[in-house]
């Protein structure tokens, strides 16, 4: 059985791995665990907002691996608009 503790043992060489994380010392539990990159966002339980300044620059200063910022200034919308039927 693979050594479910580090995704790189695991892997085929060509997989890539980008994980969702808050705050950095997530980002870089994910880069020790073989992600190739890394989406910085704050407030995941309201479906991700943009993360603050402080944040992305310790972030982008601790990293080698990729790193995405999720650009969102409130939280998903949590209910379906009667025009969203339209666009399906």
């Amino acid at each position: 059985m693979p050594d479910t503790g580090n995704i790189s043992s695991w892997m085929k060489n060509d997989d890539k791995i980008e994980i969702c994380a808050n705050p950095v010392t997530t980002c870089l539990e994910a880069q020790k665990g073989g992600a190739y990159r890394v989406e910085l966002c704050a407030a995941i339980p309201e479906g991700g907002t943009t993360p603050s300044y402080g944040d992305i620059a310790m972030a982008r200063g601790l990293l080698q691996i990729k790193l995405n910022v999720i650009i969102r200034p409130r939280g998903a919308i949590s209910t379906t608009p009667p025009w969203n039927n339209r666009l399906c």
